[in-house]
């Protein structure tokens, strides 16, 4: 037996010392640098037919463990979760409430979504200027919630530099450098 373990240090001695180096980079050096040193012994033991392909993969695998701070991640998902899981009866009631979570909208968003709750608008239509902002149009579909966008509405959320373009239509309020007109 003693040696069949002298034969197996013989023959896996770069393995071992390539662990303890990488150890000594990874708590001296930091990750980038501990990454940076797997990639070269990765690179060297290829060169060299020392390392194997599945060793290889486990070394890029490895290396992307530790550049990632996938372990932190993990970490604030589980508190998180755990937030959640206590408070559920106070968060569950609250993402089901119209015009609940108003206050992490854009400004413009909010801005209509008053306009259109003080003046009792359930269908309305936003301007093309506001339509081609892709987060203003798909934050005010979510953040106008019951309100629906609506072709046919004869409402409007417009911006103030539009105002000339709609100028055959009444405007009921303005907040934000945001418009709500009614075109008839």
């Amino acid at each position: 037996m003693n040696k069949n373990l002298s034969e197996h240090f013989r023959t896996y001695w770069l393995h071992y010392i390539l662990i303890a180096v990488c150890l000594v980079v990874f708590v001296l050096g930091g990750r980038n640098l501990y990454v940076l040193f797997l990639l070269i012994i990765a690179g060297f033991g290829i060169l060299l037919k020392r390392i194997k392909p599945q060793e290889v993969f486990l070394l890029l695998l490895l290396s992307a463990l530790f550049y990632l701070p996938l372990f932190e991640t993990f970490a604030k998902l589980r508190d998180i979760n755990k937030q959640f899981v206590s408070n559920v009866d106070e968060i569950v009631p609250a993402v089901f409430t119209p015009d609940s979570g108003l206050d992490m909208l854009p400004k413009r968003v909010w801005a209509g979504n008053v306009l259109m709750k003080e003046h009792g608008v359930e269908r309305y239509q936003i301007s093309k200027v506001l339509a081609d902002d892709w987060e203003i149009y798909q934050r005010s579909i979510e953040g106008h919630w019951p309100r629906q966008l609506d072709k046919t509405s004869p409402f409007w959320l417009i911006t103030e530099h539009e105002k000339p373009a709609y100028l055959k239509c009444e405007t009921l309020g303005e907040l934000e450098a945001i418009l709500l007109v009614r075109c008839d």
